[in-house]
């Protein structure tokens, strides 16, 4: 708990929500990032094939679990070193196909998600959150849904309290969504 507090800060704030997390977001940690980079963001990495020159460069290399140090004699022919490296990259590497993006499950950042996000399901949840909050236990689900336009899809001919009771179900789950969220983030697990 403490690391997490030591990590984020002070996360009080008066006045306006919106203005007071941007300049937590981009307040500076250090010379290089903001807290958002150094919280969230993946670290800085190369992302180059490079001659490697330098021996510590080198040593770093060779422990370096993100890194392949490859040694190629210059005596042999390119025909053999390309066999050689497709050989080795069959063995070491599985590339992806499709859009390559970051999985959860591979993410190095200090802070990062435990699943992928769908945006725009989290903002319906949190909106939901800040209603509910906002009005308490006299709202029920169905009105919470109207006051933040949440919609669900209703096969022609099913009957108001069937679409009523869907509505219901959708805002509970949202509702839950939110709050394990929130409680997740104690423990430093982000969704």
């Amino acid at each position: 708990m403490r690391t997490i507090y030591d990590d984020f800060g002070d996360v009080r704030y008066t006045g306006d929500k919106y203005l007071a997390f941007t300049n937590w977001w981009r307040c500076k940690i250090n010379a290089n990032e903001t807290r958002g980079e150094y919280l969230f963001a993946e670290p800085l990495t190369s992302n180059k094939v490079r001659l490697i020159e330098d021996s510590d460069v080198r040593n770093q290399s060779a422990f370096d679990e993100d890194n392949l140090l490859i040694s190629i004699p210059k005596s042999l022919t390119r025909k053999q070193i390309d066999k050689g490296i497709e050989k080795i990259l069959k063995k070491e590497i599985t590339f992806e196909r499709g859009r390559q993006t970051i999985n959860p499950s591979r993410a190095k950042a200090r802070y990062a998600l435990t699943k992928p996000v769908k945006v725009k399901s989290l903002k319906v949840a949190f909106d939901l959150y800040e209603v509910s909050q906002k009005y308490g236990e006299t709202i029920d689900n169905f009105k919470l849904a109207k006051l933040v336009g949440v919609k669900v899809n209703s096969a022609a001919g099913t009957t108001h309290s069937s679409t009523r009771r869907k509505i219901s179900t959708a805002v509970s789950r949202k509702k839950k969504l939110a709050n394990d969220a929130i409680q997740n983030v104690v423990h430093g697990w982000f969704l």
